[in-house]
């Protein structure tokens, strides 16, 4: 026996070195887990679900009564209409939106004329035009508040998809009107829906942002059109110009994706299973290392109603890797805050950055599966901010040139001299954070544009040219302001 005792000692310490292993990596991840957690708490965003409890807001203030009274109208009537094999309002006015676009034929015109002006999707679109208007806006939560809204709606935020549905039908009431030469009433379409988009975007939710972010550059593309055709007068100009001023894209965005790492955190890394469903389940191909024997349960995130949520988390055996992805994804949600701090310049160009380190490859779907599954909504919704930074810059500069011809009757030599007028102040390019390329044209108007995301002067020219890698060639958008009506 003492023979083998060094042996025994060497095989001893040989067992118990994995063990300790795991001890000290557990105990290091787990001080540095504390330590964000303490950084969040620092930084005054929420750190547990009880803090989530949002400030109450009366009926009187809160738009979102007035939009699900909308949304009612819209689909009270699909049940009977299922039942009886016909379209309902609903579905026929979507439709008829669907097909109408500028230029059509006059038969969709027509279509879309009188399906808008039927009573139920009149009633609903006025009620939506007055919910705009209110200061705030917060939905109910884990409601079901529409059966008889299509599946579509139920499967995924329905709040958010039939909002959606609403915003598409007001804009196309004032593609409407813009054809009608009423230019009073497209404008205040496009407006109702700026104020939707910022309802949206108060809702901290995931998918709240997306259908924010997409009205949101819908109606100021549309403005934007009217700005450089010249169809605004100053008093509008001035209008859309205190809109554009309201719209705050990055505390929202903050918000959100605060609210969504407790959320997430919660239901991923802090609520355990049941040993038995640890023990019975399977790991998924692709859901961890492989040959590496796991446990627990398997990672799917998807999107839930108002928010993004996961079921079924796998580890492997014999590391703590639940807590190295914990720790991974507060790092993420930390480093999203920091994007939609950014200026356009970093944010139009961080996001792919931060995609290829949560999102590119096999190893961090295995030490992070939670972290890699949730990247992509975070970084949806940062991308789309800066899509929409992007395309307020641009009618900024178009409201500038409008409000500097206003003044002085002619358009500006320079875009510094555009920038020394302090009447309104003029964004730098988002993608270079220079000032935008600018020249005067024939006929009195004058032509301007950004640089692009291949961050080069192609001299406006918008032609897109894939070869193999995928590059874009040229990617400039030139945009031509004429003078407006006085």
């Amino acid at each position: 026996m003492r023979r083998h005792k060094p042996e025994i000692a060497i095989a001893a310490l040989l067992l118990l070195t994995p063990v300790l292993v795991w001890v000290y990596w557990d105990l290091r991840l787990s001080w540095e887990i504390r330590a964000e957690w303490n950084r969040v708490r620092e930084e005054g965003y929420p750190t547990s679900v009880d803090d989530l409890t949002p400030e109450p807001i009366t009926d009187a203030q809160n738009a979102a009564i007035g939009y699900m009274r909308a949304m009612r109208q819209l689909t009270s009537l699909d049940s009977e209409a299922r039942a009886a094999g016909v379209p309902s309002p609903k579905r026929e006015a979507l439709d008829a939106a669907d097909a109408y676009y500028p230029g059509a034929s006059p038969a969709r015109r027509e279509r879309l004329r009188q399906v808008l002006d039927a009573p139920i999707v009149k009633r609903a679109l006025a009620e939506t035009a007055r919910a705009s208007r209110l200061p705030a806006c917060a939905f109910p939560r884990l409601q079901p508040a529409f059966p008889d809204a299509d599946a579509y709606a139920l499967r995924w935020d329905e709040h958010m998809v039939l909002l959606t549905h609403i915003g598409d039908l007001i804009g196309q009431l004032g593609a409407l009107c813009h054809a009608d030469g009423d230019t009073a009433a497209a404008l205040e379409c496009d407006l109702t829906r700026l104020r939707m988009a910022q309802h949206a975007l108060q809702c901290r939710s995931l998918p709240a942002q997306m259908t924010g972010s997409e009205m949101l550059v819908g109606g100021i593309r549309s403005i934007d059109q009217m700005l450089s055709t010249g169809m605004l007068t100053q008093a509008q100009v001035a209008t859309v110009r205190r809109e554009l001023d309201a719209i705050d894209l990055e505390t929202p965005l903050c918000d959100t994706i605060a609210h969504a790492r407790v959320l997430f955190a919660e239901e991923v890394f802090l609520t355990r299973g049941s040993l038995r469903n640890r023990l019975k389940g399977r790991c998924p191909p692709g859901g961890a290392l492989p040959g590496v024997p796991c446990t627990g349960r398997w990672l799917r995130v998807h999107e839930a109603l108002h928010g993004v949520r996961a079921r079924l988390y796998f580890t492997p055996v014999g590391a703590p890797w639940h807590k190295r992805d914990e720790l991974e994804f507060l790092r993420m949600c930390r480093r999203l805050i920091d994007m939609a701090r950014l200026p356009s310049p970093g944010a139009t160009r961080v996001p792919d950055q931060v995609r290829r380190d949560w999102c590119g490859g096999p190893c961090m779907a295995a030490m992070a599966p939670a972290t890699s599954g949730f990247a992509r909504y975070g970084l949806d919704a940062v991308s789309n901010r800066a899509w929409v930074a992007n395309a307020i810059a641009e009618c900024r500069v178009a409201i500038a040139l409008q409000v500097f011809h206003g003044r002085y009757g002619r358009y500006p030599q320079s875009i510094d001299e555009l920038a020394a007028d302090s009447a309104v102040p003029v964004p730098p390019d988002p993608h270079s954070g220079k000032p935008f390329r600018y020249r005067l044209a024939d006929g009195g108007a004058c032509e301007y544009y950004s640089v692009g995301e291949n961050g080069r002067d192609d001299g406006g020219q918008h032609t897109v040219l894939i070869i193999n890698l995928g590059d874009l060639i040229e990617d400039d958008c030139l945009r031509r302001c004429v003078p407006g009506p006085n």
